[in-house]
């Protein structure tokens, strides 16, 4: 059977969504469990910077290796590719239940963002694919929504396991290893892109030229995704520490907590082409951005556990508006034959701000204190909101 005949069904949406969830659950899955594991290696030099890095350094990798995924999936057939790095992701993810060295956990985790990097470009190069127009912003949307709802039992079920040993919330990433089973038979092979002529170019300058221009047209894509997720990983860096020795509660209800922020990510993803018919793109990203930041407002000002639920209900409520708003916006921007690079480079933007948070967050709490840190933050959202609520840019195609 000729694979490009083939139609997406239901069974091939839930297979996308289910290898789209693991893009959120790499990073955050273990982070109830980052106290104790800070803890388990105080005498490691630099333990208390070198935990959070457990958490964001798959970021790193991301950043790193999105972009080559985006040139591999250009390249080569998709669905090989996506497989193979589902049986990575749980490998590398698992393998940190086992480990007692704090270095060689880095590595663990490194490994993991190099697999995630090919889930995360691939899921939306198979989503650019597979749909168009309006049927691909509503599959966005639901993918959002399963990724959040998955990624908020996810987040609990950590909690519940980090009660027993901070190891325990490691094993969950064996998971992959079924989704790898379902998506196996629910995927298929998109038919071919038709590849962009090459242009010629008579010098290296022209070359950079070409590369640099290529880049300006999604730039405001890649900036906004790039500050915004920088911003939001405050969240799953921070939170625990804030709960834990601020607020004074158990591992639990850390999990509880972050959930919050998966469920409104949820319920806003569904209601994005609601809001979608009413805001422009650019109006959308400055509503988004300021709902991130009237979270940490109000986390940096109440300090009980109530005022902590609403403000990471609003902090998720902008995320979710900003992942879909930043797709949609980049496949009215990317021509076919652009999307696998362009997706490529707009996952690594994201995960390269999820990776410099704590570089940028960390130095601020020492120097004024973590309660400060939010109300920093916060400004610097609500001043980058305005920014983008008079923003102009190119028009945009439908």
């Amino acid at each position: 059977m000729t694979q490009s005949l083939r139609s997406p069904t239901l069974i091939t949406k839930l297979a996308i969504f289910t290898i789209a969830s693991t893009t959120v659950l790499g990073p955050t899955i273990i982070a109830p469990s980052l106290p104790e594991l800070e803890a388990h290696f105080a005498s490691t030099p630099h333990a208390d910077m070198l935990s959070k890095l457990i958490l964001t350094l798959p970021a790193l990798s991301i950043m790193i290796f999105s972009p080559l995924a985006g040139f591999a999936y250009a390249a080569y057939r998709k669905l090989p590719i996506i497989l193979a790095a589902l049986l990575l992701w749980s490998v590398a993810g698992a393998s940190g239940f086992m480990l007692d060295n704090l270095y060689a956990l880095l590595v663990s985790r490194f490994i993991l963002g190099i697999a995630t990097a090919f889930l995360a470009t691939g899921v939306g190069v198979l989503i650019g694919d597979y749909y168009k127009g309006s049927a691909r912003e509503k599959v966005l949307s639901t993918q959002n929504f399963a990724m959040a709802i998955g990624g908020a039992i996810f987040l609990v079920g950590g909690g519940m396991l980090a009660e027993i040993s901070w190891r325990f919330p490691f094993l969950a990433y064996l998971g992959g290893v079924l989704i790898f089973i379902y998506a196996r038979s629910a995927l298929f092979e998109p038919s071919p892109t038709p590849r962009a002529p090459k242009v010629a170019c008579d010098s290296i300058a022209q070359r950079v030229q070409a590369m640099w221009a290529w880049l300006y047209k999604f730039a405001p894509v890649y900036f906004l995704g790039f500050f915004a997720m920088m911003m939001f990983n405050v969240v799953p860096t921070q939170i625990p520490f804030f709960i834990s020795h601020i607020l004074d509660k158990p591992n639990s209800q850390i999990g509880i907590s972050m959930a919050s922020t998966s469920l409104a990510m949820a319920f806003f993803s569904l209601m994005y082409n609601r809001v979608r018919a009413f805001l422009s793109i650019k109006h959308i990203a400055s509503a988004a951005l300021m709902l991130i930041g009237t979270g940490l407002l109000i986390i940096g000002v109440f300090h009980s556990y109530g005022a902590l639920l609403i403000a990471l209900v609003c902090v998720g409520a902008g995320l979710g508006l900003i992942l879909i708003n930043n797709s949609s916006w980049l496949y009215m921007l990317a021509s076919d034959s652009e999307r696998p690079k362009a997706y490529g480079f707009l996952a690594s933007f994201l995960f390269m701000g999820q990776f410099c948070s704590p570089f940028l967050t960390q130095p601020i709490v020492k120097a004024f204190g973590l309660i400060e840190m939010f109300v920093i933050m916060s400004v610097v959202l609500y001043g980058l909101a305005a920014v983008f609520f008079f923003y102009k840019g190119a028009p945009l195609k439908s």
